[in-house]
């Protein structure tokens, strides 16, 4: 009796299974055009002949907009020549390219070769979520990692870009070829807590244009704006982190606190505002964060400048700065420039002659370079042209024939009309810092070899000022040499100066610029080369930029270089809300404007 009921027990938990398991399966049929519907519990597709989703119905939304041949999938330019099924899985060629999608009951995995893939999204969709818990709804964004058409709700596993309505494949966008092999899963049982649809927006201080580094007066306290945007279909309460922390990498905390935040499902943002305050002068992130379990799921950061011009962090000139820097420039120009001039006919046009350049450098090391000079008779106004050493001839021409393009002036993209160019090539090893000793590393060539070039150029009798530009690498290396052969120099105007600070122990970069090590003993080595340091010698006409989210040269030893250069007669700097480079111009040509007049002013 015992064992007949564990056999029935056994029978009704095997039917049981089956009954969930059909429950929960999907079933793909063929339909009289060769198309093919996929049906599950949870969402339902359809895939044309061509090889496209027509259709793609989650919980019964439509997601996708098949309209005027907008589709999804991986042949939207063109049908496939074949389309198969085969089990659960539906493969469809074309030439090389190749598409299968294998469905289950919570989604499919689309596996490809060759082609473009991408999604058209319908008007049913309100929100993308991508893995850094930033919502947007219609305009672009990278990385999206959920699809949200109100409780209908994929989630992506291999990053997706939305552009205009297209979720696109991310390797695309980031140097993949379509020919490349891609996999991916799209979970079509995902969900969605409400907190993931509020989204911070980007923060701004009250009364500062948002597209400006809020500068702060000493003694002002400034009120932060945080815009919370909630994407979805109900209230949200939440609370917002609200930290205030020192520019530096190893930056401290100076404020932070938490505001609570009612969050309604609104077409406009929802305001919260906070106001705050600093100390010391210096540049401070303002970061504003959603947390979940400690951890931030939002987040949305600023930067600030407090008292931009009292800014002075100590600077690290050794006793024997100046000491050293005059041996090893007397050692220098004790060598004769054993100058060797060839035309180079073919580099040549009828405005310049171009010449191969070959002349003693420090040490005595040969440097092979150029010299391009007008046909016109002097004297001109000549450029120390930094480039890398192991630049193609044909790169650095393009690079000079693009200069001489330009239309004359004093500024970066105003570099045009008559002037002598000698180039400067740096050592190739300057990416990433070569440091052998105080004597031996690649920073003290790179300054070393501006000034030998400038040396010539004042040499030559057909030369009248000499302009310092440089941008980046070559933009630290103009502030030295500015500093240190500072005679007829019209201007130093250099660009996202690099390794600025170097030798600040609480601020080790990262990139070229790099101190020998984060130890007493090396950065007292850095300190004869970070560029802050040459800024008392500054006596020329100085502009100089840095963008507030640059790693690479950051903008506090921009900002301390330019307050330390107190002998510079003329001087301005721009902190831009931006990345090494990546910032509107504006404030760059205002003020090259205003060194245009101050340099006329005294002529």
């Amino acid at each position: 009796m015992i064992k007949l009921q564990q056999l029935r027990l056994v029978v009704t938990t095997f039917a049981l299974l089956f009954v969930l398991h059909a429950a929960h399966a999907v079933t793909i049929t063929a339909q009289p055009d060769g198309s093919y519907a996929i049906a599950a519990a949870g969402y339902t597709a359809s895939v044309s002949n061509a090889g496209h989703f027509t259709s793609l119905k989650v919980r019964g939304t439509e997601l996708l907009l098949a309209a005027d041949g907008k589709t999804g999938g991986v042949f939207p330019g063109g049908p496939a020549a074949g389309v198969a099924l085969k089990d659960q899985t539906i493969t469809a060629s074309r030439d090389e390219v190749r598409a299968s999608y294998t469905f289950d009951d919570t989604g499919f995995t689309m596996d490809t070769v060759g082609g473009s893939v991408e999604w058209w999204m319908g008007p049913a969709v309100k929100a993308y979520i991508s893995r850094s818990g930033e919502v947007v709804n219609k305009r672009s964004m990278g990385d999206v990692q959920k699809v949200v058409a109100g409780d209908a709700v994929i989630q992506l596993s291999e990053p997706f870009h939305i552009i205009q309505g297209r979720l696109l494949n991310s390797r695309l966008t980031r140097g993949g070829k379509p020919a490349d092999a891609f996999k991916a899963r799209i979970d079509c049982n995902a969900t969605v807590e409400p907190i993931e649809l509020v989204n911070i927006e980007p923060l701004s201080i009250a009364g500062v244009n948002r597209f400006a580094t809020p500068m702060i007066a000493a003694g002002q306290k400034p009120t932060l704006e945080i815009d919370l945007r909630n994407y979805g279909p109900a209230d949200v309460n939440t609370e917002v982190q609200v930290t205030v922390v020192d520019h530096h990498t190893r930056g401290k905390t100076v404020h932070e606190t938490s505001l609570p935040a009612a969050v309604p499902p609104t077409t406009r943002p929802t305001r919260v505002t906070h106001e705050f305050a600093m100390e010391k002068p210096g540049l401070y992130w303002v970061n504003a964060r959603i947390l979940r379990d400690g951890k931030a799921i939002k987040s949305e950061q600023l930067g600030v400048v407090y008292d931009a011009f009292n800014y002075r962090p100590p600077l690290t000139r050794p006793a024997d700065f100046a000491e050293f820097w005059a041996a090893k420039l007397k050692a220098m120009r004790a060598i004769a420039f054993n100058e060797k001039l060839t035309e180079n006919v073919a580099a040549s046009n009828e405005k310049f002659i171009h010449y191969d350049l070959e002349l003693a450098g420090p040490e005595g090391k040969p440097i092979k370079t150029f010299l391009r000079v007008p046909r016109v008779a002097g004297p001109h106004d000549a450029e120390v042209h930094s480039y890398w050493g192991s630049t193609t001839a044909d790169k650095i021409l393009a690079s000079l024939t693009k200069l001489e393009g330009q239309p004359a002036g004093v500024g970066m993209g105003q570099r045009g009309g008559n002037r002598i160019r000698a180039g400067a090539p740096q050592p190739d090893d300057s990416t990433y810092t070569r440091w052998n000793g105080r004597d031996d590393n690649n920073m003290l060539d790179s300054y070393l070899m501006q000034v030998r070039i400038a040396d010539y150029l004042r040499w030559r009798k057909d030369t009248a000022r000499i302009w310092y530009f440089g941008a980046s690498r070559s933009g630290a290396s103009m502030l030295a040499a500015a500093a240190l052969s500072p005679e007829r120099v019209a201007a130093v105007n250099v660009h996202v100066p690099t390794c600025c600070g170097i030798s600040w122990a609480d601020k080790p970069y990262q990139g070229w610029g790099k101190p020998p090590a984060v130890t007493p003993e090396g950065l007292k080595v850095a300190a004869y080369f970070d560029p802050v340091n040459f800024a008392p010698d500054i006596v020329v006409p100085l502009v100089l930029d840095g963008g507030f989210y640059d790693n690479l040269a950051p903008a506090p030893g921009i900002l301390a270089f330019h307050n330390w250069a107190e002998k510079a007669p003329f001087k301005r700097v721009a902190i831009n809300l931006g990345g090494h480079g990546y910032f509107p111009p504006g404030p760059r040509q205002q003020m090259e404007k205003e060194l245009g007049e101050y340099l006329a002013a005294q002529r």
